[in-house]
């Protein structure tokens, strides 16, 4: 299992020279353009759909403990190079992140969770949840790579959603089902948003909730 205090020790420099350097080749651009016309079209009211269905299951404080509980032997059997394993996944959309949540961006935030891990109190945490804070830490915001984040207000699924959503295909066969979710309403419940706002789009209203 991987040590949450090891921080992002564990990543490979070639994986993370990649992302700063390498370019994303046609393959790649046709893929993520592909998937922006899904989360733009019908993937807009799929994905929140999927997302309610989420927060109803781990979204209160008695379902978060017991997919935590669920968890436990997941994360034992998580592999030390876990983080590697989702960055080398992840690379396409990390270089396609846009400006204000740029590849720069990310790799900040990587850096950030480097210095958390080095206090001492961290060890005292739950483990469940610092190894999945560290993976929302690092992947809140890649729904932007394929989803207009100033576009919000005419979507159903902000780049929140569209980020968990992300994760959780992305993520498949590397962690476990728990751990995804978990994850991924870490990475739903990231925004800051006001108020609840109503959204009407192709004839369809919903409400989009707080989280």
């Amino acid at each position: 299992m991987v040590e949450p205090d090891r921080g992002l020790s564990v990543i490979i420099p070639h994986v993370v020279h990649d992302i700063y350097a390498g370019k994303l080749d046609p393959g790649e651009r046709q893929k993520l353009g592909e998937m922006r016309a899904f989360y733009e079209g019908s993937g807009d009211s799929q994905v929140f759909d999927e997302i309610q269905r989420l927060r109803a299951e781990v979204g209160t404080l008695e379902g978060w403990k017991a997919a935590k509980e669920r968890t436990r032997q997941e994360l034992a059997a998580t592999p030390d190079d876990i983080l590697e394993q989702l960055l080398e996944r992840f690379a396409p959309f990390i270089k396609n992140l846009p400006p204000g949540s740029s590849r720069g961006h990310f790799m900040r935030d990587g850096v950030y969770l480097t210095a958390i891990f080095q206090d001492p109190d961290i060890q005292s945490a739950d483990a469940v949840e610092v190894f999945v804070g560290m993976l929302a830490g690092m992947y809140h915001d890649i729904g932007t790579s394929v989803a207009e984040r100033y576009h919000e207000a005419k979507r159903f699924s902000a780049h929140a959603e569209v980020g968990a959503h992300l994760f959780g295909e992305i993520s498949k066969s590397l962690l476990g089902e728990n751990l995804i979710k978990l994850t991924q309403y870490a990475i739903v419940a990231h925004t800051h948003y006001r108020g609840d706002r109503t959204v009407t789009k192709d004839g369809e209203t919903s409400v989009v909730f707080l989280n």
